[in-house]
């Protein structure tokens, strides 16, 4: 019995899960690497979706499943999820702009900057909206992109300021690049893991969730 069971799990399979932009920018994407190496049965087939569409695709069957990344209060409102990791937010800013003198920043002193916004499906616009309001103003995207890479060289050259998560590797490749913390503990990146029900994943699906879980903090 143990024989059939073994062969049934280490017969080839083919992995598929959604991720939205940044998560492996943040996640070493060398655990897909590692992974792979440890289950080569499994052939992982990553689909970067939007935030917005990793949604739609864990919605639409049960056994889909997918890493997405919001703030950490918004989990579980849609959708069951496992937790990875939750970092704070930076301000990306050029080191000429006096905001990257501040020790901290709010979005009350952001309001005439100009914002290098993700694509119009991510969740990071709604952060952004729904704390720039209290300050009486809606800022408008002076450029979007899916690639982070593309909106840090935007910010190393001057041309406006960025969210995202303290990353060693920016600071080494943009020198002009400031991150500089929120005052507003809300401002989270939390990845987690999203599905329908857990019960109804896959074993592959499983036994990867549990080795990002595992070694994502290593």
């Amino acid at each position: 019995m143990s024989q059939t069971v073994s062969y049934f799990e280490n017969k080839p399979r083919k992995l598929s899960f959604a991720c939205a932009p940044l998560i492996f920018w943040v996640l070493n994407p060398e655990l897909l690497l590692s992974f792979q190496d440890a289950n080569p049965w499994i052939s992982l087939d990553m689909i970067e979706l939007a935030d917005a569409d990793c949604d739609s695709y864990v919605l639409a069957d049960e056994k889909h499943f997918g890493l997405l990344a919001i703030p950490k209060n918004r989990h579980g409102e849609r959708l069951d999820y496992i937790p990875v990791k939750t970092l704070p937010l930076y301000l990306y800013v050029h080191k000429d702009n006096p905001l990257a003198k501040q020790k901290s920043v709010n979005f009350g002193m952001l309001k005439n900057e100009n914002f290098l916004m993700m694509d119009k499906k991510s969740y990071y616009r709604k952060v952004i909206y729904s704390h720039s309001k209290p300050y009486g103003y809606k800022p408008a995207p002076a450029y979007e992109s899916s690639d982070v890479n593309q909106i840090c060289s935007l910010v190393n050259s001057g041309k406006g300021i960025f969210l995202a998560v303290k990353n060693p590797a920016a600071n080494a490749l943009f020198k002009n690049v400031v991150m500089v913390p929120f005052d507003e503990s809300t401002l989270t990146y939390s990845i987690a893991f999203i599905f329908q029900d857990y019960d109804k994943l896959e074993p592959p699906a499983k036994k990867f969730m549990e080795y990002i879980l595992k070694n994502s903090n290593s």
